[in-house]
């Protein structure tokens, strides 16, 4: 599970996002890690080390994601930020390719559209395929290049075939397209149709440098890579990390969010047209994305080099234990969360207060018996 709320949010999301932390935190110690024990020390020996003190004792941790596309938080000295690594690799296997053709003229540029490799598109449902093509054929001037299933296709082969700027591929080479180069491999043609424009490609490098877009199921690797090609992004969260990672990219300017249960609704043609309006056409989109590509490509190291910098740093010294930060052995929850202090500072305020208390209502009391004493003296003389 990851949070679903950014830095501003209201009581409700805050409460909402305080237990779920506390719901992850009771899956991964209770259920997650003794389930894991117990197959391990089945397959290797009941002297098997404990896993959750494994993972306390690791040398380093490497995150694949990156500062600039994190809300600011604690953490350790151990985590290392290797984000962009397959973009690395990526952009080495694109240089070794030998032609460059055009895959098409866009008179406006391109939209990429991918929910990962992992999603399976036969899911998405009438309504919302209709809301999504609807969307597209709005935008005439610009091509959609739509990472999708052959058989969503061939299920509903009007629908694509009407859009004439939608282009649909099974598989292609996300990273490079983002950055100007790619190469699609794609099935055979799946329609009889000679209108139909899916076509037959095996290891053509394309190269159209005008990617005005990224429509994403912002997954880690898809945050990182349009960060890093420049290209703003509108971002539909289907579940896990990548609620907060839309979110991160809605805090740094780079895109918007679009809630996927909009599109199952009767205007989520248009819901999805309004998001794709505002980053093709609003400046601001375009410059935070070019700003946060620059600072991500000029940050000292590459992730390739803090990864075998580290690696071999962490073979040479093995635990570093230096970096450890104190855990329930030196710090139960109670002295990590400054229960104890908190405790201490409200008993001490609470009778700083009924001190202040006494002795305003001892004062208070003595200004009364004052003024009753001398209307009581005055009554007397005046009898």
């Amino acid at each position: 599970m990851a949070p679903r709320i950014g830095l501003e949010s209201s009581f409700f999301l805050r409460f909402l996002n305080f237990y779920n932390e506390f719901l992850d935190w009771l899956w991964i110690d209770e259920t997650y890690f003794r389930t894991q024990d117990k197959i391990i020390r089945e397959e290797f020996g009941q002297d098997f080390p404990n896993l959750k003190e494994l993972v306390k004792d690791t040398s380093l941790m490497f995150i694949n994601s990156n500062p600039f596309l994190e809300l600011t938080r604690p953490t350790s000295n151990k985590i290392i930020y290797i984000g962009g690594l397959v973009d690395d690799m990526a952009s080495e296997e694109s240089k070794k390719l030998d032609e460059a053709i055009n895959f098409y003229e866009a008179k406006e540029g391109a939209v990429l559209f991918s929910f990962g490799s992992l999603t399976d598109t036969t899911k998405l449902n009438e309504r919302m395929l209709k809301s999504i093509m609807g969307a597209f054929r709005r935008f005439p001037k610009i091509h959609f290049i739509w990472k999708v299933d052959n058989s969503t296709v061939n299920n509903n082969l009007k629908m694509f075939e009407s859009a004439t700027n939608v282009h649909n591929f099974e598989w292609f080479r996300q990273p490079a397209i983002l950055v100007g180069l790619f190469w699609i491999m794609g099935a055979d043609n799946i329609s009889g149709s000679p209108t139909f424009r899916q076509r037959t490609f095996r290891q053509w490098n394309f190269q159209h440098p005008n990617t005005r877009a990224f429509i994403t199921h912002c997954g880690q690797n898809s945050l990182t890579e349009s960060a890093r090609a420049g290209v703003p992004i509108i971002g539909i969260p289907l579940f896990g990390d990548q609620f907060y990672n839309c979110i991160v990219g809605e805090t740094r300017g780079l895109g918007v969010q679009v809630d996927i249960s909009h599109l199952k609704e009767s205007n989520g043609e248009n819901v999805l047209v309004e998001a794709l309006e505002k980053i093709l056409y609003q400046p601001k989109y375009q410059q935070n994305a070019k700003i946060i590509s620059k600072k991500l490509k000029l940050t000292p190291f590459s992730p390739t080099e803090r990864l075998v910098k580290w690696v071999e740093f962490a073979a040479e010294f093995g635990d570093l234990p230096e970096l450890n930060l104190p855990g329930e052995k030196e710090m139960n929850w109670f002295v990590y969360y400054s229960l104890d202090v908190i405790l201490f500072s409200i008993i001490v305020l609470a009778i700083l207060f009924w001190v202040a208390f006494k002795c305003f209502k001892w004062i208070l009391l003595s200004i009364i018996n004052s003024w009753f004493t001398k209307i009581r003296e005055e009554e007397k003389k005046k009898k």
